[in-house]
C-alpha cells in the first residue's frame, strides 16, 4: 500500500514525532517507505525521515501569499504520486491531505489525525480557529479521524467533527530508546553541576504559553526545598529565552534551573532518567504528552495537570493535579519528593510496565496497521459496487 502523509511541518512536536516512530517501525520490518509532505519546512525530522528512504517535499508555507503555489503543490503530488491512501496529521496537515487524495482520483481515502484537545477555541490562534471550524465542516469526508485521546475525540465531536469516523490510539513509545539510563544520568549530573545531593524534577515541552513553564517555577519555588533544582527542556527553552530566566529570577531559582534547549533522544534519555521526578503542568491543549510516556519508559515517576487522557495514561504510577493551581502543583511535587527513593523507583519501575504493556510502539503502529487494512478494505469495496 503506498501512503502519503501530509504534516503542517517537520519540528519536534507530539505528531511529527509519532509519524517518524510509525515510519521506523514500518521500514524495520520491510514495508515500502511512506511519502512526506510537509506544509513548511524538513525542520529536524525530515533528515532522518530521508535517511530511511522516504519521499520528503517541504512546500515552504510562510504566509497566505505563498498559499496558491502550495495548493498547486498539493494538487501536482497527488496526480504524481497517486496514493492508495493519505493521511493528514494535525488540523491544517488534514485540510492540505483531503486535496492531495481528491487530486490522486476519485474519493483515494484520507484519514486525519487529531492529536490535541480543544477546551476552548477562543486559546487558539485566528487562523487555527479558521481551520478547525472548516474541519468540522468536512470531517465527513474523512475516512477516519484517528485522536490520540478520548477526551479530544469528545471535544471535537461536540465542535461539528463527525462522530462516526472516530478511531482512538494512543501514542507508541519505543522502549528500546527510552529505559533508565543511570550511566548517562551521571554523566549529565556532572555536565550541569548539580551536586550530588541534588534532586532534579525535569520538564520537556516546547515554548508555549499552554506548556505552563512559569507555573512549574513558581510551584517549584513553592516546594521551599535548596536542594530540589529544576530542569527544563524543548524547542525555545534555552539560555536565551529572556522571560523564563526572569521568571526563575522572580522566583528565586536561578541557581537552581537548568534551562537545556532541545535535546537529542540519548540527551533526552539521560535527562529524564537523572530525574526523581518528572512534571507536564500544561493548562490546555494536550491530548496524549508524549513527555509523559518518555519519562514513564525511562522509569520516572509523573505530576500532570488533568489535561487530556493523562490520568489515564499515569494510572496509579503518579499523581494528577487541577490546572492552573500553582499550590496544588507544588503539594504534589512536595508529596512525590517526601517518598522515599525505593518507593519513589518502585513507583517508576510500574510506570515502565505500564508504558510497555499498553503503550508500547509495536503495539501501537498494529493498531494504525488495523486500521489502514480496514480503510482498504472499505474503499476496495465501494470501487467494486461502482463497478
Amino acid at each position: 500500500m503506498t501512503r502519503v502523509h501530509v504534516v503542517t511541518g517537520l519540528e519536534t512536536g507530539g505528531a511529527e514525532r509519532m509519524l517518524l516512530k510509525l515510519v521506523t517501525t514500518w521500514r524495520a520490518r520491510g514495508d515500502a517507505a511512506d511519502a512526506v509532505i510537509s506544509l513548511r519546512t524538513d525542520g529536524s525530522i525530515g533528515a532522518p525521515l530521508r535517511a530511511m528512504g522516504s519521499s520528503v517535499e517541504s512546500l515552504g508555507l510562510s504566509s497566505i501569499t505563498s498559499l496558491p503555489r502550495v495548493t498547486a503543490a498539493l494538487i501536482r503530488a497527488g496526480r504524481t504520486l497517486r496514493p492508495d491512501m493519505v493521511q493528514g496529521w494535525m488540523y491544517h496537515g488534514n485540510l492540505a491531505a483531503q486535496l492531495v487524495a481528491s487530486a490522486a482520483r476519485t474519493r483515494t481515502p484520507c484519514v486525519w489525525s487529531i492529536r490535541q484537545t480543544l477546551y476552548d477555541l477562543a486559546l487558539e490562534r485566528p487562523g487555527t480557529a479558521m481551520v478547525i471550524r472548516l474541519g468540522a465542516l468536512l470531517s465527513p469526508r474523512a475516512a477516519r479521524i484517528v485522536y490520540n485521546s478520548r477526551v479530544s475525540a469528545q471535544q471535537h465531536e461536540a465542535a461539528g467533527y463527525d462522530a462516526s469516523r472516530r478511531i482512538v490510539i494512543p501514542n507508541g513509545f519505543d522502549t528500546k530508546q527510552f529505559f533508565p539510563d543511570a550511566e548517562g544520568a551521571r554523566r549529565l549530573r556532572v555536565q550541569l553541576g548539580l551536586p550530588e545531593t541534588a534532586r532534579a524534577i525535569g520538564m520537556v515541552a516546547r515554548e508555549h504559553p499552554m506548556k505552563n513553564h512559569a507555573g512549574v517555577i513558581r510551584a517549584v519555588a513553592r516546594v521551599g526545598d535548596p536542594s530540589v533544582y529544576l530542569l527544563l527542556a524543548g524547542r525555545g527553552v534555552d539560555p536565551a529565552n529572556a522571560a523564563l530566566a526572569a521568571a526563575a529570577s522572580e522566583a528565586g531559582l536561578s541557581a537552581r534551573i537548568r534551562l537545556l534547549g532541545e535535546l537529542p533522544s540519548p540527551t533526552l534519555r539521560a535527562m529524564y532518567s537523572l530525574c526523581d521526578l518528572a512534571c507536564s503542568a500544561s493548562l490546555w491543549g494536550e491530548g496524549f504528552p508524549n513527555v509523559l510516556g518518555e519519562a514513564m519508559a525511562c522509569g520516572v515517576a509523573c505530576v500532570a495537570t488533568d489535561i487530556g487522557d493523562s490520568a489515564d495514561v499515569i494510572g496509579s504510577t503518579g499523581t494528577v493535579v487541577t490546572p492552573a493551581d500553582d499550590e496544588a502543583l507544588a503539594a504534589a511535587l512536595t508529596a512525590m519528593l517526601l517518598l522515599r527513593p525505593d518507593e519513589r523507583r518502585a513507583l517508576g519501575e510500574q510506570a515502565r510496565q505500564r508504558i510497555e504493556t499498553e503503550f508500547g510502539l509495536a503495539r501501537v503502529a498494529g493498531l494504525f496497521d488495523e486500521m489502514y487494512r480496514a480503510v482498504g478494505e472499505e474503499d476496495r469495496a465501494r470501487r467494486s459496487d461502482q463497478g
